[in-house]
């Protein structure tokens, strides 16, 4: 295979179109995203080579996506035919998948070779997903017994926990897990440091442990060191660590098991963050509390919060995602809006460089500014009329060559030959290159003029 000279261009591309997401998953430092045909998208930081992406820029050229979910560094997600995929980081085996030498995956891998799987969760160095026959399965780091298997033993491999068949629903965030089973009661394990598995105890969990004796349980979430919930009569509850206020209830206390924040019995969906809470009420209101030192509860300052605070006045709010320091919330248009920490540019914000908003930013997303760079392969000119160079600084073996345009069609795919590529052919129009490596595919995106 032919190998070419060195050369690192940055370069930027200003091509305006709204995208359109249906799901979005923040992770500590990037984003990963679906849109409405079920493409997979990402942006911000990413950690597995140095890089940042300001824009939504395209994971392959799949069109059946169906879940997604973020971790600390990694990232997992579901198909339509029900197989499992992940990428990002794998120090602690949090993929799924046996050792790679790589270590770190930029591109979806599948998880072993099943096709059942119906609900994934990425925690910070561990993971979780339920089968569709009600069996759950946890893999990843477990040094506070985060994985529920009875031991204190990490284990890079999917392995059921238990052998109860009736799990619903199993949410994580850092170092713990919650989960629902089929008769609507909550299980907690893992770490217990500020009473998050709401067990009345500081003691961490190796297994799973009922949360009370409750069996009127509809919604559980979990973060850091805390947990909410919403109940069958639509009232909240909260446990665990309250420093920043993020159990809502008026005090900064820590609450070891659970308690009902307010009085108020319209809750219809809630997430958290690092240390922030987001809910949305039945008649369309957002509401935030607790932690807010990167304007994360979207109130226009940075003030902390105990108690629940509406966002606004608007009433069409309708789905909620959350980060570590920053958040995102759809209305009933589907137009997604971001607010907190944009210090990788999570928050898809175009028109003047921010660190941190503290109101929430309607997403005029841009599919390519300020555009990736990538440190073992490059392009130029960028934009171009006639003719792309590559440029392969590591001598990498470059196999094949796939050009897609903005919605993801490919419109080229040859074997790579020489340096150069004449598009003078293709439309006027942003396009992303693949460029299969030995071990990887790279993406780059280039304008066409």
């Amino acid at each position: 295979m032919k190998k070419v000279i060195i050369l690192i261009y940055l370069f930027t591309i200003q091509l305006h179109s709204q995208c359109n997401f249906k799901s979005i998953a923040m992770g500590a430092y990037k984003v990963t995203a679906l849109k409405q045909d079920n493409s997979l998208w990402t942006w911000g930081y990413y950690n597995f080579y140095p890089g940042v992406e300001f824009s939504p820029t395209q994971i392959g050229s799949d069109t059946d996506w169906l879940m997604i979910s973020t971790g600390f560094c990694h990232t997992l997600g579901i198909k339509s035919n029900g197989t499992l995929w992940a990428w990002g980081n794998n120090y602690f085996g949090q993929l799924g998948i046996p050792y790679n030498p790589n270590n770190n995956l930029s591109l979806p891998i599948q998880v072993g070779t099943d096709n059942d799987w119906k609900y994934i969760c990425a925690g910070n160095t561990h993971s979780g997903a339920i089968k569709n026959n009600g069996t759950l399965w946890t893999w990843g780091r477990n040094v506070y017994g985060q994985l529920g298997n009875g031991t204190w033993i990490d284990n890079g491999l999917p392995a059921q926990v238990g052998t109860d068949t009736d799990w619903d629903f199993v949410e994580t965030n850092v170092e713990m897990m919650a989960a629902t089973k089929k008769n609507h009661t909550i299980w907690t394990w893992g770490n217990n440091e500020f009473g998050g598995l709401g067990d009345g105890t500081t003691l961490h969990r190796n297994s799973p442990s009922q949360v009370g004796n409750f069996s009127d349980w509809k919604i559980v979430k979990a973060s850091r060191y805390y947990c909410l919930a919403i109940k069958n009569d639509s009232t909240l509850w909260a446990w665990g660590n309250n420093g920043s206020g993020q159990l809502g209830d008026g005090t900064n206390i820590d609450k070891h098991t659970p308690i009902q924040i307010g009085n108020d019995t319209d809750w219809k969906d809630i997430l958290t963050g690092e240390h922030h809470s987001l809910a949305i009420k039945n008649d369309g209101t957002l509401w935030s509390w607790g932690g807010n030192d990167f304007g994360q509860l979207g109130i226009g300052n940075q003030i902390d919060q105990n108690i629940p605070v509406q966002v606004g006045i608007e009433s069409d709010w309708n789905k909620l995602g959350s980060g570590t320091y920053n958040s995102f919330a759809m209305k009933t248009d589907g137009v997604s809006w971001f607010w907190g920490r944009n210090e990788n540019g999570q928050l898809l914000d175009y028109t003047q460089p921010l660190t941190f908003a503290t109101s929430p930013m309607q997403n005029n997303c841009v599919l390519a500014l300020n555009s990736f760079y990538y440190s073992k392969l490059s392009i130029f000119p960028n934009p171009t009329s006639n003719l792309l160079n590559i440029n392969n600084p590591t001598n990498q073996i470059v196999n094949k060559i796939v050009i897609s345009n903005a919605n993801g069609q490919i419109v080229s795919e040859n074997d790579f030959i020489k340096d150069k590529m004449d598009v003078s052919n293709l439309p006027n129009g942003l396009y992303i290159i693949t460029i299969s490596l030995e071990n990887e595919n790279v993406h780059l995106k280039f304008q066409k003029k």
